[in-house]
């Protein structure tokens, strides 16, 4: 995977979570129809998804493939794997319109207004992240070792 500073970005946004939405919601929030957003159930599916995301099979450089065969093996790995980063990019672009849309909920308290947008903009920056990953990498891997 040709990103730099891979780690800085597996893991999901802390800020991002139903856990972390649910924590600024006030009472009445938590109580009101008209604060019923959905956003908690789009947020849960968006972490889901990026949990299924095996990370360690996305980086030729890390894998350190010696034979061609391995090479083209992990080559494999990683395009299963990029249906698991479409899937997150999928979860993560309806959790992150879904802020948008529950932070111009005027009948949610303020705090929870906030973190709305606090999730929105974490949410778009994780998106941008995954829209980074690509795996080129492994064929100049499949290349060097003679394939």
């Amino acid at each position: 995977m040709t990103i730099p500073a891979l780690e800085s970005f597996r893991e999901y946004p802390s800020g991002c979570t139903n856990a972390a939405w649910q924590k600024h919601k006030s009472f009445k929030d938590k109580t009101k129809a008209k604060t019923k957003t959905g956003l908690g159930d789009t947020l849960k599916a968006a972490e889901k998804a990026w949990a299924n995301i095996t990370w360690k099979e996305l980086d030729a450089k890390t894998l350190k493939a010696v034979t061609l065969k391995t090479a083209q093996v992990n080559q494999v790995k990683a395009r299963a794997q990029m249906m698991n980063v479409r899937s997150a990019k999928d979860k993560v672009t309806v959790a992150q319109a879904k802020a948008l849309e529950t932070m111009k909920n005027t009948a949610l308290s303020a705090d929870a207004k906030r973190q709305a947008e606090v999730i929105s903009n974490g949410l778009k920056f994780a998106l941008t992240n995954l829209n980074k990953v690509d795996i080129n990498d492994f064929q100049e891997e499949i290349t060097r070792l003679g394939g």
